[in-house]
């Protein structure tokens, strides 16, 4: 038992606390500071995640009020890394630090599969160093200081500076080096705050410190990927249960990051990689924890801090709003009630769909959401069954031979024509129906029943069948199949919306089916099939041909108003679909994106867009363009081969594929033949063995004029001392072809490198001179 033992100052490493101790009381090496503190044969203290802590526990002083968990929880590195592991892979590395095995520690922190290491050195700032010898008399060393990806002082805003201690050397095994003896006054590096890469740093270094200051967080990684796939949600990059755009969240986090921050964190992405880093973190496959850095950095992109992150509430996800919802069946006396207290939601190709159920009359219906206003309640997509009640009253109404066809459908809800005689056929209802206007005379034809085709009903009251007008457009200026002129303009932006200005139509007829053609003066065009039954009739549309100057001039103003969304423009045009929109406004050359409310963005969609460009192309010409912009691509790219070619002008390349394949595979670039001596030569050896052979020649008598205990002059103590894992690779491995290639290297070091005769005699003078 040792009769002291410092109190920890705010955020010392465990280490410093060790080492300020070997500082106090002045054992005659750091060995044996160890051997006191831990017991006899540990020769180590971890600087990260120490381990041996029962041991120490049980040699404090009997009054000591430490404790193994405040210990790790308060000056070691692992709060840094708990949030983000399940909590029995912390419960084990707890247990490792508590025993003799720290090794498994840091192996089960899960950093060896990547790029992000412990800093080599130890770093301090400044200024804490300055206000820390102002309140406590000395310095010492702070975790956050020492976390990976930490860059910048979240206190003082400037860099840390690298001191001259190792994290990672062999003499650090037996030596506890306080800061006040390496610590040196240095001024400050100030971050620039208007440098967005420094602005990166900085809430990396803030988001560390929450974390160290929070080690009860209980995180894991279901939790992290589920929180990741909420917030991805609402930003359009996942569907409610899997990552389905991770290139798209790929290419929005390389523009929000730059290179050079991600190079110096060595969190670069490697994109031909299926399971780079970045998709490891939300793809919930992936089984293994990731280093926090990784995690920071998403949570900054995803515009949170780890406080707003950890501690974000989650609106349950309703895409149709809160129930009851009413129920659409028209024939029911419940009609736009709130009827139905549940919503079956199901997602596909990233669109949910809620299925509507209405107990009390059987209609089902569906949507597809989200629900942009609470008119949105009161509409639907498709109606999957009408229920009872709707089918009984389409059976009174279709018995009853007053009520037209038209006036039939309007009852049941504007139900479509063809869907009511379906139904129809499937309750066995009578065929032919007569109705009010049914009349059979010499000049007419009676209602046909098609045995063959049941849905269909085929009625020819007006002949204009093409056996009996040569020409399939024919004009009809006062009377017709649509009533009596003039007809009314359903231009919905124009003044004279529903009013009487157009006087003559166009018929055609095609396959004995008339379609009219009615053109207004403001350039709105329409077209209608079939004959008028009713009043109401008049101020319906098939179809829209052209929707004229006045009707384009407004989506332009609309378009160019971020506070609309694409449905209340569609609302305001009288458009349904708001597809409809997107496609003229791309027809119009209108910008894309465009920017509406709530930062949303809308870009046309990808078939959308290839369609319009095609349409653009006379078909005649097709091939030849083709033709021409692979040539050109391939021109552009000189030296690139087809595998390039095919995914960069993967659109030119596909077309050319389905229609012209024999003239695209004769105008495939050449296949490249690897000349094996380029590849081999690819490393500029002499320029390398060059520089390498004064590195090591420095290295060594640096480490023969070392002030400390001697180290034998080995490669591995080059290698270490140079701080290069590749040079280390270089020097020390087993296959002597590497150092082949290096010749001067390969004598210098034969030169330089100790004899263990040698380096004993060196010692002992070490030795004798310590003792004069």
């Amino acid at each position: 038992m040792i009769g002291f033992f410092p109190d920890p100052y705010p955020d010392e490493l465990f280490y410093s606390i060790c080492a300020r101790f070997q500082n106090i009381v002045q054992y005659p090496s750091s060995k044996s500071t160890i051997e006191e503190l831990f017991g006899i044969g540990i020769q180590t203290v971890g600087i990260f995640l120490p381990n041996h802590l029962d041991r120490l526990i049980s040699c404090l002083p009997s009054e000591h009020k430490y404790t193994v968990d405040q210990l790790i929880s308060e000056h070691t590195l692992l709060p840094f890394f708990n949030p983000f592991m399940e909590q029995e892979r912390v419960f084990l590395i707890k247990e490792n630090m508590r025993g003799d095995t720290g090794n498994l520690a840091q192996m089960r922190l899960g950093m060896l599969s990547t790029k992000i290491r412990f800093t080599a050195w130890l770093n301090f700032c400044p200024m804490c160093a300055e206000e820390d010898r102002k309140q406590f008399g000395e310095c010492y060393w702070h975790r956050i200081h020492q976390l990976p990806g930490v860059k910048v002082c979240h206190i003082h805003k400037v860099f840390l500076e690298n001191s001259t201690v190792r994290t990672h050397s062999k003499k650090l095994s037996y030596e506890l080096i306080p800061a006040e003896q390496v610590v040196t006054v240095k001024p400050p590096q100030l971050i620039d705050s208007s440098n967005p890469s420094h602005k990166v740093l900085l809430k990396i270094s803030y988001d560390a410190a929450w974390l160290l200051n929070n080690s009860d967080l209980v995180g894991g990684k279901t939790f992290i990927q589920n929180r990741y796939l909420y917030l991805l949600k609402k930003i359009n990059l996942a569907s409610n249960k899997v990552i389905t755009h991770v290139y798209k969240l790929l290419n929005l986090f390389k523009s929000y990051y730059n290179p050079d921050v991600l190079k110096l964190l060595n969190c670069e992405i490697a994109e031909v990689q299926q399971n780079n880093w970045l998709f490891c973190l939300v793809r919930p496959a992936i089984k293994w924890s990731q280093p926090p850095l990784y995690h920071l950095l998403m949570i900054q992109f995803l515009g949170y801090t780890a406080e707003e992150f950890f501690n974000l509430i989650e609106e349950k996800d309703r895409p149709f709003g809160e129930g009851p919802w009413p129920c659409l069946n028209s024939v029911s006396h419940h009609f736009q009630k709130p009827q139905i207290l549940e919503v079956t939601c199901k997602e596909r190709s990233n669109k949910v769909t809620g299925t509507f159920r209405c107990k009390d009359c059987g209609f089902i219906y569906t949507r597809i959401g989200a629900d942009q206003s609470l008119e949105d309640q009161f509409r639907f997509n498709q109606v999957k069954s009408y229920g009872i009640v709707w089918e009984e009253a389409l059976k009174q109404l279709w018995s009853d031979p007053t009520i037209t066809f038209s006036e039939l459908s309007r009852k049941l809800g504007g139900v479509n024509r063809e869907v009511i005689k379906r139904k129809a056929i499937s309750l066995g209802l009578s065929f032919p129906r007569l109705g009010p206007h049914y009349q059979v005379t010499q000049g007419n034809k009676p209602t046909v029943y098609d045995s063959k085709n049941k849905h269909k009903l085929l009625t020819n009251k007006l002949d204009v069948s093409p056996s009996k007008q040569s020409s399939s457009r024919i004009k009809y200026p006062t009377s017709n199949l649509f009533g009596k002129s003039p007809w009314p303009c359903l231009n919905p932006v124009c003044e004279h919306f529903q009013q009487p200005q157009i006087q003559d139509i166009t018929l055609t007829n095609k396959k004995g089916k008339v379609t009219g053609i009615f053109h207004c003066i403001c350039g709105f065009v329409y077209t209608k099939t079939g004959s008028e039954q009713s009043p109401e009739d008049r101020f319906r549309f098939y179809r829209v041909k052209s929707y004229g100057t006045k009707w384009e001039n407004t989506l332009r103003q609309l378009w160019n108003d971020s506070s609309l969304t694409l449905s209340e423009i569609a609302r305001q045009l009288g458009i349904e679909h708001s597809e409809t929109v997107r496609r003229q406004a791309l027809y119009l050359g209108l910008s894309f994106p465009r920017r509406g409310p709530a930062s949303k963005v809308i870009q046309p969609k990808k078939a959308l867009l290839s369609n319009f460009e095609d349409s653009q192309i006379s078909t005649l010409n097709k091939l030849e363009i083709y033709r021409n912009e692979w040539l050109s691509a391939r021109r552009d790219y000189p030296e690139e081969g087809r595998s390039f070619l095919s995914k960069k002008f993967g659109r030119i390349y596909s077309w050319l594929y389905k229609n012209d394949r024999l003239w695209l595979v004769g105008n495939f670039p050449p296949l490249k033949k690897v000349d094996k001596s380029i590849a081999a030569s690819r490393i500029d050896w002499e320029s390398r063995d060059s520089q390498l052979v004064e590195a090591v020649k420095l290295s060594a008598l640096n480490l023969k004029n070392a002030c400390e205990r001697p180290v034998r002059i080995t490669k591995t103590a080059i290698a270490n001392n140079l701080g290069d894992m590749n040079l280390k690779q270089w020097l020390i491995c087993s296959n002597k072809m590497l150092l082949y290639k290096l010749p001067l290297t390969a004598k210098a070091l034969d030169e330089v490198v100790e004899t263990v005769e040698s380096f004993a005699i060196r010692k002992n003078f070490w030795d004798a001179n310590c003792l004069l």
